[in-house]
């Protein structure tokens, strides 16, 4: 059913995360942090982790997602947060959803796994690219 799932949006299967990858290893440096969200989250999540930051979709990107960052010392951050707390206008914000559903869109294609962390089966996507272009993102909308 794999053909009619991605047609009407069902869950994919991905094999598990090899925990001595490269995305694994970071991820293990940030486990605590990481399940801390996962279980704070009542979202599908996917995990984007690089070597200093855990970026982590909540929902369904590229249309309907939340983003939150974890950085290695624990720092959490968000799109919500970014108005709230920084004050970052609306509008900025909705161009950034825009750039980072963008960046999904032409990521579609990486190598995805599957991983439990928080009691939550995530999605793990390892790609040094997407990680880029959303950290690119931030930058430019957090300026």
């Amino acid at each position: 059913m794999g053909f009619l799932d991605s047609l009407f949006g069902g869950k994919k299967d991905h094999p598990p995360l090899d925990t001595n990858s490269a995305a694994g290893q970071h991820i293990l440096n940030m486990k605590e942090y990481i399940e801390k969200a996962c279980q704070e989250s009542s979202d599908q999540i996917e995990l984007i982790p690089s070597e200093n930051t855990a970026y982590m979709f909540l929902g369904s990107p590229p249309k309907r997602f939340a983003l939150t960052w974890i950085e290695k010392d624990g720092t959490s951050n968000s799109l919500k947060a970014l108005v709230q707390e920084k004050g970052v206008p609306a509008a900025k914000i909705e161009g950034m959803v825009g750039t980072l559903g963008a960046a999904y869109r032409e990521c579609k294609n990486e190598d995805r796994y599957s991983m439990t962390l928080g009691g939550k089966q995530i999605t793990v996507t390892p790609s040094d690219n997407l990680a880029g272009k959303i950290k690119e993102a931030i930058e430019a909308t957090n300026g």
